[in-house]
């Protein structure tokens, strides 16, 4: 947080997305106790798939984008992955300042500084329409029959309805999230 306010007149947003692991939701609360005190504005988007939050950090003009998740390693390890304004990985020298900053005393700003979070809603929605709009406007998977499994991971969600939103017809395995 205090990376992204240094030389700002302005608050600066965050978007925070996670995928489905238990301790997703302890990091989330943590990043954006951290955020908010550092004097950034939070919009805590929930679980979605990393590609959704380099989406949404750059069409919802935020200035930083956050994912909570280890991809494929095994659910009990964790990791904080980090985006640019544009949804693309952050250069080497902001890395470097995120991680000088680590090493530093924490301190808040004053209370009329402090950020402000808030949950949005729409952000599955979002990503499912520009997932549509990245096929052809004609293009349909009516008739099929389609078994998705979304192996308790961020894609849980979405992955049947946009592939219902396509006219599949859906059968979901792997949709229960179990950290």
């Amino acid at each position: 947080g205090r990376v992204l306010t240094q030389g700002r007149s302005k608050r600066p947003l965050v978007l925070i997305g996670k995928d489905t692991r238990i301790s997703g939701y302890m990091f989330e609360a943590a990043l954006e106790a951290g955020l908010v005190a550092a004097g950034a504005d939070v919009q805590l988007i929930g679980p979605m798939p990393t590609p959704a939050i380099a989406f949404l950090t750059n069409t919802l003009r935020a200035d930083a984008g956050v994912v909570i998740s280890a991809s494929h390693n095994p659910h009990y390890d964790n990791g904080i992955k980090f985006f640019s304004a544009e949804g693309e990985k952050l250069d080497d020298a902001t890395e470097a300042a995120i991680e000088a900053a680590l090493d530093e005393p924490f301190h808040t700003v004053e209370s009329e500084r402090l950020g402000k979070a808030i949950r949005t809603r729409d952000a599955i929605g979002r990503y499912i329409e520009f997932c549509k709009a990245s096929v052809a406007r004609g293009f349909t998977l009516h008739g099929l029959k389609m078994v998705l499994d979304c192996a308790h991971g961020a894609t849980y969600h979405i992955a049947p309805m946009l592939f219902r939103e396509l006219g599949a017809d859906v059968v979901v395995i792997g949709a229960a999230p179990d950290g």
